[in-house]
Parts: C-alpha cells; structure tokens; sequence
C-alpha cells in the first residue's frame, strides 16, 4: 500500500483540528475540586512512556468507600491536536487540551474524569496514549488522584488545582498557586509535575515553609508525584515552586486539611451554674 498523499494527511489534520475543540492558552491554575468530609485523597502516577505510551499507575493507598472523585492527566510538548487514553482497559476518547501554556514551548495538559471507572480496593490502572490522529506518541508523565470517602477517616478538606505551568522556561524561576476556602490544620500537599529531569534546585514551598524538593523524576526520568506535609491558615494558602536550572511543566497540585474534632467537654451542673453567676 502506497504511503498517503501529503494533501491527504493535511486534511486528516485538518478535520481533527475542527473536530477536537482548540484551548485558550492558560496562563493560572483553577481551583477546580474541593470537598469536606470522612474523605482521603491519594496520588500516583507514571514516567517516561517511550512509543508505545503505555504504562501502570500505582496507587500508594487503597481507595475503599465511596469514590468522589478521580482525574486522569497527562501532558504533551508542542500538541495541540488532541490525546486519546485507555485507563483501566477501558478507551476514554478523544480530548482537547484541558490546559496550554506558549511560552518557551508550547505545554498542553490533558485531564479525564475517571471518578466512575476507579473501582474501591483497587490500586493499580494500566494508562495507553494516543495522539489526535490516533499515532503512538510518548508522554512524558502521567497521574491518578483520587479522593473517596470512608466513615473510618478523620474530617478532611480536599482541594485540587490544576491546569499547566512551565516553570523555568527562562532560568530562574518561581510559580505559585493559590488554595481558597481551607480551615486551619496539619495539610497533606501533592504536586505532579512532567519533564523535570535530573537537575538539582528545586524547592516546594508552602505558606513560606520548604516542605520538599529537588524535583528529579522520581515516578522516573521526566516526571514526579512528591507527597508532603504542611500547615494551612484559615483563607488563602499558597504553593509554589521554584528552579534554578531545571524547565519543566507543573500540572496539579492537592491538598488534605485535617479538621481537629470538636471536643465534648462534661460539665457538672454546680459547674454550667458557675458561668452565669
């Protein structure tokens, strides 16, 4: 069979450019999950998918209860066209961008709602990529977070931000994201990020304090899922990430404020007589 046209693979780009809905450049991260609740929240993910991009994410915790919610990303350098997955076995479609950022390069984030496809007790999702043409293409990093809610957990609010940011693109470089809406306590705090390699001089920080770092591929060369401790204040929280040398892509960041419980102190009568005299 003869290879195809020129003119023909310039329309078959072209019919998938009108097809998959073309994004706004995104230049901040939406707030895009939060929930109070006995929830949980887990991240795992995936490095270096070489053709053909197929990979196993593995979660750290096993999800039980209720599942609330669950996204898949992925990220890709100079595509705009679209990406399939296969999450679980099961073929997730064609997307968009959810989130593109032209700067030095062009980085697209791509993120799937699995909430109805993560199964309690499971904790291991084989992830396959395919390009807006329906081509092996490599992705460099892709992850699973996923919150479910269990009455055996402590009151948690659960906060997930996402979108796409190149941090380093021009040296030296400091990006920030704002958590709203979070009460005061002991916070886990998640970030993934793509294309960071073995560079050195990457620092996490929350509400000032350092809470992790360097970012060197720990999923593998060219992505990391880091989970670290924090404290949150009442209203807005902030998580940045600062590089030296390293340009590499952010894509999500997360967070699990634990609520203290609500103490239910006995007081004799002689003792609630007391206060009012």
């Amino acid at each position: 069979m003869s290879a195809p046209r020129p003119f023909l693979a310039a329309a078959i780009l072209l019919i998938v450019a009108m097809i998959v809905p073309q994004p706004a450049a995104a230049q901040f991260f939406p707030q895009t999950y939060q929930a109070t609740g006995n929830l949980q929240v887990v991240v795992g993910g995936v490095a270096n998918m070489n053709l053909p991009a197929m990979g196993n994410i593995s979660l750290g915790s096993i999800p039980l209860g209720t599942i609330k919610k669950a996204y898949l990303y992925a990220t890709q350098t100079n595509n705009t066209l679209g990406l399939s997955a296969t999450f679980g076995g099961l073929p997730l479609g064609l997307a968009a961008p959810y989130a593109t950022e032209a700067l030095l390069i062009t980085i697209s984030s791509y993120r799937w709602d699995v909430t109805a496809q993560v199964i309690p007790g499971v904790t291991n999702y084989s992830v396959s990529f395919l390009d807006g043409m329906g081509m092996h293409t490599p992705v460099p990093g892709a992850a699973l977070v996923v919150v479910w809610e269990d009455p055996v957990e402590p009151t948690r609010t659960v906060t997930i931000i996402d979108g796409v940011k190149q941090v380093g693109e021009s040296g030296v470089d400091n990006e920030s994201m704002t958590f709203t809406g979070l009460p005061p306590g002991n916070t886990a705090v998640w970030t993934f990020t793509t294309d960071d390699d073995a560079s050195t001089g990457e620092s996490i920080v929350y509400n000032a304090a350092a809470i992790g770092g360097p970012l060197v591929g720990n999923l593998g060369l060219n992505a990391s899922v880091m989970q670290m401790s924090g404290t949150s204040a009442a209203g807005p929280n902030t998580l940045s990430i600062s590089t030296v040398s390293d340009h590499f892509s952010w894509v999500m960041g997360a967070t699990a404020v634990d609520i203290p419980p609500v103490s239910n102190e006995e007081r004799t009568w002689g003792g609630v007589k007391a206060l009012y005299r």
